[in-house]
């Protein structure tokens, strides 16, 4: 109605002021369809962790420390009953494209992963997930190589998916994090900046089953 007000020709002063009322409500309903909208999605984003990158249900993470021996202080945790799988991975600052980046550095093979968008979760030396934001400002795509390093040299790894990632490392990034096989970087100065478990519960178990590990953060959607 709105629009064809605002489109037919005006006889007098009355149609004039008429059709002005009428795109004005056109348009404050269009803002409130519009208000309704963002907020539905803000609620579902909220409401559905998946999409906040939670496709595990715990990590237990810890800065400071390397993957080697977070292991060790976390075996407890891997092997308790209440966990159904579990992942451990090195948290680092690498190079993409020359762009620092905070990424998962996963073992072979890892099968707990963060909520993949498109493509597939990296399971090989050579092979690389992005945030949406990496993959925006890097302008590239599934199947696209990207320089991956640190600051004694640099490695080409093929992009195989886009990922969002909770809310883990220094950064708590969803959108500009990374994650990767970690021998496709060794050799390659990258530092390690702390290390992470991530966790999927065994049926009927909550994070409060877990054991705690000493100097650690837990973290839930």
């Amino acid at each position: 109605m709105g629009a064809a007000a605002a489109l037919a020709p005006v006889r007098s002063a009355a149609g004039a002021a008429a059709r002005s009322a009428l795109v004005a409500t056109t348009l404050g309903v269009a803002g409130v369809v519009a208000l309704l909208v963002f907020s539905a999605s803000l609620t579902n984003l909220r409401d559905d962790v998946g999409l906040q990158g939670w496709s595990m249900d715990v990590v237990v993470q810890a800065g400071g420390v390397d993957e080697a021996t977070f292991g060790d202080l976390t075996a407890p945790v891997s092997d308790d009953p209440a966990v159904a799988r579990s992942a451990t991975a090195t948290i680092a600052q690498v190079l993409v494209d020359d762009e620092p980046t905070e990424a998962l550095l996963l073992r072979p093979g890892t099968t707990v992963h963060p909520t993949i968008r498109t493509g597939r979760a990296p399971t090989a030396v050579g092979e690389i997930a992005l945030g949406a934001d990496l993959v925006r400002d890097l302008d590239v795509g599934l199947g696209d190589r990207v320089d991956v390093g640190g600051a004694e040299g640099t490695t080409e790894a093929t992009v195989v998916g886009t990922a969002t990632y909770p809310e883990v490392g220094e950064q708590a990034d969803l959108a500009s994090f990374a994650s990767l096989v970690g021998h496709t970087v060794d050799g390659l100065g990258v530092q390690p900046l702390g290390a992470a478990v991530m966790i999927d519960l065994a049926p009927g178990a909550t994070v409060d089953d877990l054991p705690a590990v000493d100097g650690a953060e837990t973290i839930t959607p």
